[in-house]
């Protein structure tokens, strides 16, 4: 897909990840002629393209929140003809970054995709979309927008896609990344304490390039609840010396 806003204006990210590749798109990377590149794997593993940017603002291995800033529209790569956003959503983020030639194989439709993950995400937020307004998104909700302002800090009525709008009542979430440098990290069951000798299992955050969660609890200091795939609900212990980082 591509999408134009104006030469250089800020691009947001559409959904929060861990960032695996910031910088000139080289041959044999997965993303050769795409220019300036960001990609982000979201917490699906789905790989998260934003090319032909006049620069990036990000760096690899960095956590990024949805609407965080991930760098600026631009024209750089390979047959570019004028400034704009060149976005993906690829089926997988490894190996070559999701890359095969074959682009109907290698993609997921990015419309269609966003708009599972946001009603997926959606937990007393609202994920703006493309051509939503302040005043469409309280009459959604039965609210007004001088509530919605208020209650998400706005100054004014500018919104993008991808941001987060907390409706009234709404309960905020929060994610949990684990860095990518890390090949083993204990995670236990919910009903003991969470010292060496109870773990459940291990995690591999090095595996996937770094791995992230929803937190779920809080049951004690530096201690977050998550779900995983191959060990279901589990505790998991967080301190910042770690490198986990709660967002």
């Amino acid at each position: 897909m591509d999408l134009v806003k104006s030469h250089k204006a800020p691009i947001g990210a559409f959904v929060s990840g861990v960032v695996l590749y910031a910088g000139n798109g080289v041959s044999g990377t997965g993303v050769g002629g795409y220019g300036n590149v960001v990609v982000i794997q979201d917490k699906n593993n789905r790989a998260h393209v934003y090319a032909h940017l006049d620069s990036v603002a990000v760096k690899r291995g960095q956590a990024v929140g949805q609407g965080d800033i991930i760098g600026n529209q631009g024209a750089t790569g390979i047959r570019v003809t004028g400034s704009h956003l060149h976005y993906e959503v690829r089926k997988t983020s490894s190996p070559l970054l999701g890359w095969i030639d074959d682009p109907q194989a290698r993609t997921m439709d990015p419309t269609k995709y966003l708009e599972n993950y946001y009603a997926a995400e959606s937990n007393g937020v609202h994920i703006v979309k493309p051509g939503d307004t302040l005043w469409g998104i309280s009459q959604k909700y039965g609210t007004t927008v001088v509530v919605l302002k208020q209650l998400n800090g706005l100054k004014d009525d500018l919104i993008h896609p991808g941001d987060k709008i907390k409706l009234p009542g709404g309960k905020k979430t929060e994610t949990l990344y684990l860095p990518k440098s890390e090949s083993s990290w204990r995670v236990y069951p919910t009903n003991v304490a969470p010292v060496k000798g109870n773990e459940k299992g291990f995690l591999n955050p090095k595996k996937f390039g770094g791995l992230q969660y929803e937190v779920l609890g809080k049951p004690q200091a530096h201690v977050v609840t998550i779900k995983t795939q191959d060990f279901g609900k589990v505790n998991i212990y967080v301190h910042p010396s770690t490198g986990a980082i709660i967002k």
